[in-house]
Parts: C-alpha cells; sequence; structure tokens
C-alpha cells in the first residue's frame, strides 16, 4: 500500500468513527481526525467567527448542542486528500 493510501477498513462507511471518543481513541487515525477536528474549530471560532468562547453560559441562553460528523475524502485516484470531521 502507498505512504498516501489508507488503511482498507475507512472504505467502509460503517467503520467511520461514530463520535469524537472512537475518532480520537482510534490507534492508526486518531492524530488525523484529531487534527480535523482542530480545523473544523479553527474555521468557526478564529477564521468565521461564528462562534462566542464563554467561561459560563449567560442567563436566558442556551449551551450549543450537537454531533461531530466524520468523512474521508478521495482524489479522484482513490487516495485519500483529506480527513474531514464537521460539528453540526
Amino acid at each position: 500500500m502507498c505512504r498516501h493510501c489508507i488503511h482498507p477498513y475507512i472504505h467502509h462507511k460503517s467503520t467511520l468513527p461514530r463520535n469524537w471518543q472512537d475518532a480520537l481513541s482510534d490507534p492508526i487515525y486518531g492524530k488525523r481526525w484529531r487534527a480535523a477536528m482542530e480545523d473544523d474549530i479553527k474555521g468557526k471560532f478564529t477564521d468565521n467567527k461564528a462562534w462566542d468562547l464563554v467561561d459560563s453560559v449567560p442567563s436566558g441562553r442556551k449551551a450549543m448542542k450537537g454531533k461531530w460528523v466524520f468523512k474521508v475524502i478521495y482524489k479522484t485516484d482513490g487516495t485519500v486528500e483529506k480527513f474531514k470531521a464537521r460539528w453540526v
């Protein structure tokens, strides 16, 4: 397998991480999933200023709820382009 190819198990959607714990505890791709999660947070918080980080939730407000969704993006030749994580 080439150095850019991903382990064959990731080709099956059922084996993508179902939650952040699965993603970060993955012995092979945990670091790549963490980097993808950090990229999504950086984009929403730092670059786009879509989020405000607060120490506590202000009175009358609710904390944002959601979950992580994971995906592997492939190049046309079948090799991995990137790991993608989105907070939705």
